[in-house]
């Protein structure tokens, strides 16, 4: 008779077995089903369990963790890529975490079902905000754009940062 191994879920799957109807936020290393770090969720943004966080790296004996969140997709024009562009936010406090190395965002129907995802990924080269000027300057330079507007390449030059969408048909491919 052969043993039984647990098997994990996908991220994706995780996702969209999730409460719906506001944004949601994951803990991630690999090897490890992503866990859920929410803390009072809207539909307009999420708050993290930070504490968590410190927690979920010591028991994981890990340096470094990737973060996924979900922005809602009311509609699906022109693009559900669209909706999983960070926003001036979602970069500010991706920078400002040295131990966020990549930061996912996962496009999310009403209904619950992943559309896309966005990743966005530090190198070795990425500069840390090292001071309260340095942090207040990315803010106010990230303000109310995201990666899909004209800034693109300069925010991703300057910074060293990869990025790339993924659309649900290559989820399933």
């Amino acid at each position: 008779m052969a043993l039984k191994t647990a098997t994990r879920r996908s991220p994706t799957g995780i996702i969209e077995g999730s409460p719906k109807g506001s944004e949601r936020a994951y803990f991630k290393v690999p090897l490890r089903e992503p866990i859920d770090i929410t803390l009072n969720p809207t539909m307009d943004g999420v708050y993290v369990d930070t504490g968590r966080i410190k927690d979920l790296l010591v028991a994981s004996k890990r340096s470094t963790y990737s973060s996924i969140h979900t922005h809602p997709v009311v509609y699906l024009v022109p693009k559900p890529t669209d909706r999983c562009l960070p926003s001036g936010q979602d970069i500010f406090t991706f920078m400002c975490h040295s131990d966020e190395k990549v930061m996912i965002i996962a496009a999310r129907g009403l209904g619950g079902t992943v559309y896309a995802y966005s990743i966005t990924r530090k190198t070795r080269e990425t500069p840390k905000p090292e001071s309260q000027a340095d942090k207040e300057r990315l803010r106010a330079w990230f303000e109310n754009s995201g990666i899909g507007d004209s800034q693109t390449e300069r925010i991703l030059e300057r910074y060293y940062l990869q990025y790339r969408t993924l659309d649900r048909k290559l989820l399933r491919a």
